[in-house]
């Protein structure tokens, strides 16, 4: 029998196709804010890139991220490949730009939304006319694709921009539909709101027009701040609106409320509520200009709610607007009464003047700003500016209740009375942790035990366990049963107090404790945790696992408690700071701690309580929950290295400096590359890298095109030295 091998090659041949608006077709449909789509020659200083013509389209009024749809792709099958591109102008790097995206849609309908495709992550550079362009494999259960020119807005209110020559590639079997070339769509205003309104249209094409304050179709007549139309904002006054709750909970669950404490409803044509993205452009000034919806209104006594549009149901319950981008936790957001270039600001939940890290810390909660909901105290009757003054340091001078993630018990409503009522002693049975009001039902007829406080203990220790017990009788009996950790031999089951011996080994044990009183009564269960071992920064540190990128911490993700000296802290208003042991003569023994919950000072011994986190091989400690001052006016003298022991790459010597305080003498300036980190050399002869990131002061070198030297440069490292100071 012949044996014979057949290779089977399924090739896909490609549809080609391109367009250039030579014809006087203009946009395929819309989403979001697209204004004045028009095919055009020359138009402001800009001539079309193919031919005599070209697109041009608008956003106005600057809100989300409005897309035009410039191509429909029908007839598609999962696995099939689609590569599309344009060209776009731009005359300037940054906002506004524009990016090529793709989103699905059914074969017969353009605007039948059935997720995002994706898209290029770039943009242009700003040198005039580029191509963009991505490619697309089409996933299961979709049959066609839109390509869409997605807009990102100036400061400019309308934005232009300009597109040309748009080229797509698909299957053979796929059909290609460009704006001249329409097919069986009907273009047209398919917006029911809106005053031309086409009913037989299938296609919004942006042509859409509204009724202005006048009543004219398409009219330029606006309502001024005072809800007056063609007013100009002098007969009136402000209302003090505030915020009254702020969630930033799992998934897109995020949305804040805004309260009208006053006695008139209020149109919100008037107000604001500009935001900044992590760390703004120009601190202390908005980034972005965030809009009302149209007729918006707040009722005395009412709140109006502004919820991400994937939300869960029951915000969406009580949601009045939905808006795409809310606060990641580090997103400052303000409301504000006025325009876009004279406000006055009522409100701040965040400020606008700095990255503050994961979140702001609220009434002494670290960043309760993310994974928790803010609802304002019913004693607040007006907003604030200082956010810092709003947000306090503790739970008595905060104007904020901070809740666990997800809680959405308030929102719709306001202003909320969070007495409760209850027995508030802890001896009594039915004690209830969360009564802020004795009531006067505390019962003591069952006995209530108490296991003792948690305890933190090292390797081998005698560790002692003394319960108690409150009734209106007797105790008699103690009953001890370990829960939880590596099994240990108490002294005894059935004593007030026992003995153990710790094992040697990081772990929790946890211990319950029940006891009975002379009725014959049993009390509930009461726990105790014993923590074994104490960490150092070295536990944490310490790894001979170069792993997947360069010797990462195996404790990710785990609460420990080390102390040290903080050796430096990085300048500006989030005061992120360098750990070291000063008890240890090993590497190995610093650590970074972002967090701005702590404002240290160099020379301040620390105990932090936080978790341990990866950053781009960078261990880090990250949410602190406890910190304690053991004492200040510390010296850390740096450890003298040459430049060999750390290098360029990752390494076994490199590592164990890692956020460790150092020195090199002799540095000579070699060279500096496309993200300023320079390379340098030191008398021994060995190279290492030098960037200035956290470094606040006079520079120690002044011209990168030529050598300099300097000598006892201290340091703090993390794969290349970081400056501290001269």
């Amino acid at each position: 029998m012949k044996n014979f091998l057949f290779s089977l090659i399924i090739m896909s041949f490609l549809l080609p196709d391109s367009y250039s608006w030579e014809d006087g077709g203009t946009i395929l449909g819309s989403y979001g804010n697209i204004s004045n789509p028009i095919n055009t020659g020359s138009l402001n200083g800009v001539d079309p890139y193919d031919g005599d013509y070209m697109l041009s389209v608008s956003e106005s009024p600057l809100d989300g991220t409005p897309k035009a749809y410039v191509a429909y792709i029908q007839n598609l099958n999962p696995g099939d490949v689609v590569t599309a591109s344009f060209y776009t102008y731009d005359s300037a790097e940054g906002s506004p730009s524009a990016r090529i995206w793709g989103g699905y849609a059914s074969n017969t309908d353009i605007n039948s939304y059935e997720g995002s495709a994706g898209g290029n992550d770039a943009y242009p550079s700003g040198i005039g006319w580029e191509e963009l362009s991505h490619t697309w494999t089409i996933a299961a259960d979709k049959e066609a694709l839109v390509v869409e020119a997605r807009l990102y807005s100036g400061s400019d209110d309308p934005t232009v921009f300009y597109f040309d020559l748009i080229s797509v590639s698909a299957p053979e079997t796929a059909t290609i539909n460009f704006p001249g070339d329409l097919g069986d769509l009907i273009p047209g205003c398919t917006d029911l709101d809106a005053c031309n309104y086409d009913q037989d249209a299938t296609s919004n094409d942006g042509s859409c027009l509204y009724d202005d304050c006048l009543g004219e179709c398409g009219g330029t007549a606006e309502v001024d701040v005072c809800g007056v139309c063609e007013g100009d904002g002098s007969t009136c006054d402000s209302v003090s609106l505030f915020f009254s709750e702020y969630a930033e909970g799992s998934s897109n669950n995020k949305y804040l409320e805004i309260y009208n404490p006053g006695l008139e409803s209020v149109d919100l044509s008037g107000y604001g509520f500009p935001s900044v993205g992590n760390a703004p452009t120009v601190p202390g000034e908005y980034e972005y200009w965030n809009e009302f919806d149209s007729g918006a209104t707040i009722a005395p006594g009412d709140v109006y709610v502004i919820c991400h549009g994937s939300a869960d149901a029951s915000i969406q319950s009580e949601c009045d607007q939905n808006h795409t981008y809310l606060s990641n936790g580090n997103d400052g957001m303000c409301l504000v009464f006025g325009t876009e270039s004279s406000y006055e600001i009522l409100d701040c939940i965040g400020d606008w003047n700095g990255d503050p890290g994961s979140g702001w810390s609220v009434a002494g909660v670290s960043n309760a700003t993310q994974d928790h909901t803010l609802v304002r105290k019913e004693s607040v009757t007006s907003g604030t500016s200082n956010w810092s003054s709003s947000a306090g340091t503790n739970a008595d001078d905060s104007q904020w209740i901070v809740f666990d993630i997800d809680t959405w018990t308030y929102v719709g409503s306001h202003p909320h009375n969070f007495i409760v009522e209850g027995c508030t002693d802890p001896l009594a049975s039915n004690y209830n942790p969360d009564a802020t009001v004795d009531d006067g039902t505390c019962d003591y007829s069952i006995p209530v035990a108490n296991a003792g406080v948690d305890q933190s203990v090292d390797f081998g220790e005698l560790v002692t366990l003394s319960g108690d017990g409150s009734d209106d009788g007797n105790i008699i009996g103690y009953l001890w049963t370990q829960t939880g950790g590596p099994n240990v031999s108490l002294s005894s089951y059935e004593q007030q107090t026992v003995t153990f011996t710790a094992p040697d080994e990081f772990c929790t044990l946890t211990f319950s404790l029940q006891v009975i009183e002379n009725d014959a009564n049993f009390s509930d269960y009461d726990d105790v945790s014993i923590f074994v071992g104490s960490y150092t920064i070295y536990d944490v540190q310490f790894t001979e696992d170069q792993g997947s990128y360069c010797y990462e911490t195996s404790n990710v993700g785990e609460s420990v408690t080390v102390s040290g000296v903080v050796t430096h802290v990085k300048p500006g208003d989030y005061p992120n700071f360098f750990l070291q042991d000063s008890n240890s003569d090993d590497l190995w023994s610093g650590i970074y701690v972002f967090d701005s919950s702590v404002n240290p000072s160099v020379g301040d011994e620390l105990s932090v309580t936080a978790t341990v986190n990866e950053y781009y091989s960078l261990t880090q400690l990250l949410d602190v929950t406890s910190h304690f001052l053991l004492s200040s006016g510390n010296n850390i003298d740096p450890l003298s290295i040459n430049a060999s022991d750390l290098g360029i790459d990752c390494s076994f010597s490199g590592e164990q400096y890692e956020s460790m305080l150092v020195s090199i003498q002799d540095v000579s300036f070699d060279s500096v590359d496309e993200y300023g980190n320079w390379t340098v050399s030191d008398g021994a002869g060995g190279t290492t890298m030098i960037d200035d990131y956290y470094y606040d002061g006079e520079k120690v070198y002044s011209d990168p095109s030529g050598s300099f030297t300097k000598s006892n440069l201290p340091a703090n490292i993390n794969l290349k030295i970081i400056p501290n100071h001269p």
